[in-house]
């Protein structure tokens, strides 16, 4: 194995795990300011976001930088509709599911903005 590659892979990898777990950390932390208490929800968010986190940050990771920040937006609106779609499973509400969703998600993306660029 190219150890070159490795590297790179590696680097990949640990850079996917360190978006999933920021994001986890704070969608569920989004949860908790939005005063929810149903733990079936906190379980869905935390699963459903290693889907779509995960998804997500691997198809971007094989887009043009020109390109970027395009597919980031429309990838941001894809995951806020599939979230939204499946925390209405448990919450049974369709406009808090996507109430909660688009909170989560603005978080997820203003917290890690800040974590990663400011800080």
């Amino acid at each position: 194995m190219n150890t070159l590659l490795f590297l790179v892979s590696k680097t990949f990898y640990i850079n996917v795990l360190y978006a999933l777990i920021l994001t986890i950390v704070l969608e569920l932390l989004s949860l908790i300011i939005q005063r929810e208490k149903n733990i079936k929800l906190y379980l869905t968010v935390f699963i459903v976001n290693i889907f779509t986190n995960v998804t997500m940050n691997i198809v971007l990771y094989y887009i043009p930088y020109k390109q970027y920040y395009l597919y980031l937006i429309l990838f941001e609106i894809l995951v806020v509709i599939i979230e939204g779609l499946i925390i209405n499973i448990v919450v049974k509400d369709l406009k808090k599911s996507f109430r909660i969703s688009i909170a989560n998600n603005l978080i997820s993306w203003l917290g890690s903005y800040l974590i990663n660029y400011i800080i």
